[in-house]
């Protein structure tokens, strides 16, 4: 019962940002005759919806954290939803603003008609139907409805890669993170050979001394080091479990951005206590 809860307060938070972002875009288009939410490339893939949708989402996000537990699938029906009920607001919104000849649409015709209007023809001012092209015309005008929801999904997919308890549904905190370099990435290989035996046996805190004492230095040296080890620990506040990470980076020619080598990586649950 406590999850169906939380759950619920994840989905009316992300809703709660959904009509926000609603009430925004149309007072932009109001102000500024511009709806972001419409703005296509090439008229098909609806970047503004992807956008306003991944902002929507955040609202999740930020529900996910207050409650700290993981969405479930249940958050991802109700951002579909969510975004139907955006595509709704903005003609809504639109529909109480929009005048024909110096009247407001809202004293001449119903909101539903007005919806089934703007679907079928793009304009309220023609009342001409698109014959065997009706069902293509409600279809592209759904498409915003598809990238909204899209945007909210992508941050669905990154609030469920993110380290979480298995047993609480809780997300990790983290205890501490380290990182050393080095130039070459055979060492980077070595230790990461150490380590996965240590991890094996589930001597976790000596992996981590190991890896205090010979990944390298702490201190980066630009003009040498284009490998970075990190070893990341977490903790559950519910349970006390403790997840370990081992990661390797590396940069090419010294630039700043650092790509992750996967085939290095290291990841698992302890439940015992991990001394740093």
């Amino acid at each position: 019962m406590r999850e169906i809860r939380n759950q619920f307060i994840i989905l009316i938070i992300g809703m709660l940002s959904t009509l926000v972002l609603a009430l925004i875009a149309a007072w932009i288009e109001s102000e500024f005759n511009v709806l972001i939410s419409d703005f296509s490339l090439c008229g098909v893939i609806p970047l503004g919806a992807i956008f306003m949708g991944y902002l929507a989402g955040r609202g999740c996000a930020v529900g996910a954290r207050v409650v700290d537990r993981k969405p479930g699938k249940f958050i991802l029906a109700g951002m579909f939803f969510q975004s139907f009920l955006f595509f709704l607001l903005i003609l809504f919104f639109r529909y109480r603003e929009v005048q024909l000849e110096s009247e407001e649409v809202i004293t001449l015709i119903e909101f539903g008609e007005f919806l089934r209007q703007t679907i079928a023809t793009a304009s309220v001012q023609d009342k001409s139907t698109f014959g065997s092209l009706l069902v293509l015309a409600y279809v592209l005008a759904l498409i915003p409805v598809l990238g909204f929801f899209l945007g909210s999904a992508f941050v669905y997919l990154d609030l469920r890669t993110k380290p979480y308890c298995e047993t609480c549904l809780s997300y990790l905190k983290q205890k501490r993170k380290q990182s050393r370099f080095t130039w070459h990435i055979k060492e980077a290989e070595i230790t990461h050979e150490e380590i996965l035996k240590l991890v094996e046996r589930n001597a976790f805190s000596e992996a981590v001394r190991y890896f205090e004492q010979h990944a390298g230095p702490e201190k980066i040296d630009d003009s040498r080091h284009n490998i970075r080890a990190d070893v990341t620990v977490m903790h559950c506040n519910f349970c006390g479990q403790h997840h370990f990470a081992f990661e390797v980076f590396h940069r090419r020619d010294h630039k700043k951005e650092w790509v992750q080598v996967n085939r290095l990586s290291i990841e698992k649950m302890s439940d015992t206590r991990i001394d740093i």
